[in-house]
């Protein structure tokens, strides 16, 4: 039997809600003891009672009901045993999920809970074990839970898309959790008959050893009349031992018939005797093969093992490889850093270059500006000099003229004086006019030098500004490949040095570059070589495949032997069997197996009486299966169809046969004299009916489905015996089965229809094989 390995209780309030579980989980620590202590009051017999209610739904503790802690909460308490199976085999979730019927089914509704239960089988932490299935999460410090129908359609949705994970149980299929439970070695009816009873007392134990000091008294008082609870429950002892008796008798007459078996069984072990050496002889080389398969397994695996290793190796060389290219790309950057030196330095004399000339360019318009003052003081000097001469002159000459004049104002020789004179002075005067032409020509020779020099200037200011852009793209470009040699040094594990002004040495270079060239020819003859040896490996797989394959397709002819040997042997001993059992069941006389005309004749007798009879069995059967299936789940009278859609659309129901179940016998006869037609009912809330219209069912039904609401159970419908008159009109003949609705006499029910079911399936067997 498994143990109790971890119990989680979630939402639950006890002791007139003074004390509230929000989410607690009880190590057992892989099935250890365990003990709650608790103070008196503190609810120990309140925890084991919900813990029973896992394994016994409704199971009741000092005649308490479950329902009165539910009767104010409207939402549900998840319970759930995690059990630790036997010999390793993993854990067991079991779960129960409650509410109560109010929470589901509106105000007005019974005091009772709803519930479902749940399983869930695991070797390790999934999303369905105890800590984890979706029933409540915790959403930072906040426990978040699923409502009830919200859990519940979870859970059958995740059952319907992986059963083997989750198993679902609703309430009407008690059961299915019950077979379930069983699967397990874990018995509903030992934890209902013996240790529901130790704990509902405050001192079970204590009082059962009190009462029962000897072994003989627990045998007779718990074991025996327990195990004769669950045998004759519903039936009289007496029955019991004529049913033993006839089971006694039957087994002596089957003891008889294998006894004629063994008999022929060993004939036919004496005709298998010349069969035997070929059988050694398919042993002896399966077991060859299996040999010579084990080998080619190991080799497979050895060269699995070397073409990983040469992957390996392969993937090394590649690295290599692209090392070496980065080798020879940072060789090819270094050869366009040192282009880029000389380029620098060029900037640099240029640089030079224009600074000088801009210096000189400078200076020349300075002297150009000094000699263009000089001059033009000294053509003014001068010019005032002569001018000044020229008036001192022109003076004497008017004081000698007007003297002349004064003295001879009549002589002609002052007037060729004053000619001389004025010719002279329009000479001189014309003079003046050529110097100051000179001069005026010289300034505009000038001038346009001074244009040449500022266009010259020009030109080289713009040139300056294109060498400067060329020099900051030239810093950056050498930062980058500054990076990059690092990253390149790192990747090959070398360090160069450049000098002072950036250059490499030579001689270094040329050993780094040596050492590359070697480095990269060894990897590519290496690459080489593992190539070789990879396409030598391939080969001799490829010829290992194709004897592994000649090896299987002989061994599959072997096995294809082997199998024909042994489908012939079953055949033979199959329809042996079949006409020794047809025989001896009709009292034939077995030597006369091979009469074959005489065989035909007697049974040509059987045939249709034993078809008729069969068809009947089987219809018996089917009928009576269909029935027990019906009552397990509680729709012996009414439809599974529609419980079935009504549980696709999430609407809770009880059917009726369910309902009158959980009434007293004095109420379910009141119910059923007023309303013989509540045993075919569903009964739901009004509201969920309403939605049954909306849906618009698209289903076809073989016969009337009456729905009720829980309002109207207190409806009556005029009636005479099992016929109820609805309407004058209209009469229903309700012929239902009335121990489908007593506790007590349910089990006889069943045990009947089982009894016929099973007499009907062994005549339809019996049938069958005649």
């Amino acid at each position: 039997m498994p143990n109790i390995n971890r119990i989680r209780i979630i939402n639950f309030s006890y002791n007139h809600d003074s004390r509230h579980i929000v989410d607690e989980t009880f190590n057992f620590h892989g099935g250890e003891d365990a003990l709650l202590n608790l103070s008196n009051g503190g609810g120990k017999s309140v925890l084991v009672q919900l813990f029973l209610q896992v394994i016994v739904p409704g199971a009741k503790i000092q005649g308490r009901n479950i329902a009165s802690f539910f009767r104010k909460k409207s939402q549900p308490t998840y319970i759930m045993i995690e059990w630790k199976l036997d010999g390793g085999g993993g854990y067991l979730l079991t779960g129960i999920g409650m509410t109560s019927a109010e929470a589901v089914e509106g105000e007005g509704a019974k005091p009772r809970v709803r519930y479902f239960n749940f399983t869930s089988k695991y070797s390790a932490a999934n999303p369905y074990d105890i800590m984890n299935i979706p029933v409540a999460t915790r959403n930072g410090g906040v426990l978040e839970l699923k409502p009830f129908r919200e859990a519940r359609k979870l859970l059958a949705d995740q059952e319907r898309k992986d059963p083997y994970l989750l198993g679902y149980y609703p309430e009407d299929d008690r059961n299915g959790y019950a077979r379930r439970l069983a699967e397990f070695g874990i018995s509903q009816d030992e934890w209902r008959n013996v240790i529901t009873r130790i704990n509902d007392s405050e001192n079970g134990l204590e009082d059962l050893f009190q009462k029962y000091r000897s072994s003989s008294q627990l045998l007779d008082d718990w074991i025996i009349k327990t195990v004769e609870k669950v045998m004759f429950k519903g039936r009289s002892q007496q029955g019991q031992l004529e049913e033993m008796l006839e089971r006694l008798v039957q087994e002596v007459i089957e003891n008889e018939r294998f006894i004629m078996e063994k008999q022929l069984f060993s004939g036919f072990l004496d005709r298998l005797q010349s069969l035997l050496g070929e059988l050694e002889t398919v042993l002896k080389n399966l077991e060859q093969q299996k040999g010579l398969g084990a080998k080619l397994a190991a080799l497979y695996l050895y060269l699995g093992q070397k073409i990983k290793e040469l992957e390996e190796q392969k993937e090394a060389n590649e690295e290599a490889i692209g090392k070496a290219k980065g080798e020879e790309q940072r060789l090819n950057l270094e050869e366009r850093s040192h282009q880029y030196q000389i380029r620098l330095e060029e900037h640099l004399i240029k640089a030079e270059e224009l600074k000088a000339a801009e210096k000189k360019s400078q200076e020349t318009e300075e002297k150009l500006e000094e000699a263009k003052g000089q001059q033009k003081l000294i053509e003014a000097a001068r010019l005032a000099g002569e001018i000044h001469q020229i008036n001192s002159e022109l003076s004497g000459i008017n004081e000698r003229l007007a003297l002349a004049r004064a003295e001879y104002d009549k002589d002609e020789r002052a007037h060729s004086l004053e000619y001389s004179i004025k010719i002279r002075l329009e000479e001189v005067l014309k003079a003046l006019d050529t110097q100051l032409n000179n001069l005026q020509a010289g300034q505009r020779e000038q001038e346009a030098r001074l244009d040449r020099e500022q266009e010259e200037l020009r030109k080289l200011e713009t040139q300056r500004s294109g060498l400067e852009g060329d020099k900051g793209r030239l810093e950056e470009r050498t930062r980058i490949l500054r990076e990059q040699e690092e990253q390149v040094q790192k990747r090959l594990g070398r360090q160069w040095v450049r000098n002072l002004l950036g250059e490499l040495d030579p001689r270094e270079m040329e050993q780094i570059d040596s050492s590359l060239q070697q480095s990269c020819q060894q990897l590519l003859a290496e690459q080489e070589k593992r190539r070789l040896e990879k396409a030598d490996l391939t080969r001799q797989q490829q010829d290992m495949d194709q004897q592994w394959k000649e090896i299987q397709v002989a061994q599959a002819e072997n096995h294809r032997i082997l199998r024909d040997y042994e489908r012939e042997r079953s055949e033979y001993q199959r329809q042996e069997k079949e006409i020794q059992g047809i025989l001896e069941r009709y009292g034939f006389d077995p030597s006369r197996i091979f009469d074959r005309e005489g065989m035909a004749l007697l049974f040509d007798r059987h045939i249709n009486e034993i078809k008729k009879k069969g068809e009947a069995a089987v219809r018996t059967r089917n009928e009576l299966s269909e029935a027990l299936a019906s009552i397990a789940h509680g729709h012996l009278h009414s439809s599974s169809e529609m419980a079935a859609a009504l549980a696709e659309l999430d609407i809770p129901f009880d059917t009726g046969e369910s309902y009158l179940k959980n009434q007293t016998p004095e109420i379910r006869q009141v119910m059923l004299a007023a309303n013989p037609v509540l045993p075919y009912a569903f009964i739901m809330p009004r509201a969920d009916m309403d939605k049954i219209a909306e849906a618009g069912l698209n289903m076809v039904m073989r016969r009337i489905i009456p729905l009720m609401a829980y309002e109207d159970l207190n409806l009556m419908v005029k009636s005479r015996g099992p016929i109820a008159w609805p309407r004058e009109e209209m009469a229903l003949a309700c012929l239902y089965e009335g121990r489908v609705f007593d506790n007590e006499k349910m089990p006889k029910l069943l045990a009947e229809m089982d009894e016929k079911r099973q007499a009907a399936a062994e005549q339809g067997e019996h049938y069958a094989q005649a």
